[in-house]
């Protein structure tokens, strides 16, 4: 017999969760269905520090916790996979191997998975020198060689991570450049461990028990070089090449982009009434706080008529290096490509008393600003607690702040947030400190 239920989330990632907390809080009967583990692709993080209100976690205590709030509120969990998706009339039915259920709401939240790079070995070697995590994988490769598949947010910011662990850390980017561009690249291609390899891939790599040898080829002049591990050692493959979305079963019921993702308006709804989606599958910034507002502007699109979903357009990138780093909106590159007119500012925190004073003097503050109104575009932090200070710039970009409005604003000292003041007057040349 099909059970009835006022929403079925599909998927028990954070978005998932999320929407599930969001809804039986507010007494709607709500089934999680996840095939897998609670939690998704988080879990296997070990140091979650960019969770909204959590200092420091790890995936799997982070989603755990949601999941005990979520029934707290009571909410159903059910550990099953989803078979199909009959999406028409009032009432949605979702069939799984443990039986039919039935809501006039579906939250599709099933998330996106690693693609593979392609070149020959992968599959052979992979969880034995090939990995496509280095939160869970890096420490193995302490000490060791390591290559690094891929020139976009998530390649970058991994191999900044694998700077911990890897003697030298070799990017191997098809194109001729990073397909981003912001501080956590310029801080990789300054690294004194890390070597660029523009043009080129990874054709195959061979071993016994582990990688031994890589071979790769430059795309432009078709040359081959052969890296070999040295003797009685190996090396490591991390590929970070995109992720692909968990949509089959809504294939030709929903509508997809060319990438395959679901397309949703401002309020996540998919082009079915009743049928919303959340999180990776989705597309666009792959973060579990991400994923989390998507849920609720969902739950909200879903059951609350006069709901106005928030437009947000910045989403912060952290990168938890030494020195940190971390990025919000437009990137002097994206600003060129786009015929916008700007200006640069950067201080470095050298000339900052509390960055000298706790002994972590490198890095800079760099602001972009419109050249005509002085908007503030853009905002990229390389040092000390970078992670933390771009919350004020991302804030400035959505409030649409101006060169002005920081200039009139009074920073205490000693702070770290001086850089920010400082890093717009040196935008006009009149910098204090400098």
């Amino acid at each position: 017999m099909e059970k009835m239920y006022d929403a079925i989330v599909v998927g028990g990632g954070p978005a998932g969760l999320s929407a599930a907390i969001y809804m039986a809080r507010a007494r709607f009967r709500v089934l999680v269905i996840e095939k897998e583990k609670v939690g998704g692709q988080i879990t296997i993080t070990s140091e979650v520090v960019n969770y909204p209100g959590i200092i420091m976690t790890d995936g799997e205590q982070l989603t755990g916790k949601m999941r005990q709030q979520a029934e707290n509120f009571g909410a159903e969990f059910l550990s099953a996979e989803a078979t199909g998706l009959d999406l028409d009339g009032d009432y949605k039915t979702v069939h799984t191997d443990r039986g039919d259920f039935k809501a006039p709401g579906i939250i599709y939240a099933a998330g996106a998975h690693p693609r593979l790079a392609g070149f020959e070995g992968e599959s052979e070697f992979r969880g034995h020198g090939v990995a496509y995590c280095a939160t869970c994988d890096g420490e193995f490769f302490s000490g060791k060689d390591i290559f690094v598949i891929g020139g976009g947010y998530a390649a970058v910011e991994e191999g900044l991570f694998l700077t911990r662990y890897g003697k030298k850390i070799m990017m191997v980017v098809r194109r001729d450049r990073c397909s981003i561009e912001n501080a956590e690249v310029d801080e990789l291609k300054e690294h004194p461990n890390v070597e660029m390899m523009f043009n080129t891939e990874v054709v195959r790599v061979e071993g016994d028990s582990a990688i031994r040898k890589v071979v790769l080829r430059n795309r432009v002049t078709g040359k081959e070089t052969i890296y070999t591990a040295p003797e009685n050692d190996f090396c490591g493959v991390f590929v970070f090449v995109g992720y692909a979305p968990e949509n089959e079963l809504v294939k030709g019921k929903v509508e997809l982009d060319p990438q395959g993702y679901i397309i949703t308006d401002r309020d996540q709804k998919t082009n079915i009434d009743g049928v919303y989606a959340a999180g990776d599958v989705i597309g666009g910034v792959l973060l579990a706080h991400t994923a989390s507002f998507e849920a609720v502007q969902a739950v909200e699109g879903m059951f609350n008529p006069d709901y106005q979903p928030r437009q947000v357009g910045f989403f912060p990138s952290c990168t938890y290096c030494y020195p940190q780093v971390a990025s919000v909106g437009k990137t002097e590159r994206a600003l060129k490509e786009a015929g916008v007119e700007y200006k640069v500012g950067k201080f470095p925190f050298q000339a900052i008393g509390k960055a000298v004073a706790a002994g972590e003097p490198d890095g800079f503050v760099k602001t972009l600003y419109g050249a005509k109104n002085g908007e503030l575009l853009g905002a990229h932090i390389v040092g000390p607690e970078a992670t933390e200070l771009i919350a004020a710039l991302g804030i400035g970009i959505q409030a649409e702040l101006t060169d002005e409005d920081i200039h009139a604003t009074i920073f205490a000292h000693p702070t770290l947030s001086e850089a920010i003041h400082e890093s717009m007057l040196a935008s006009e040349g009149i910098a204090i400190h400098m």
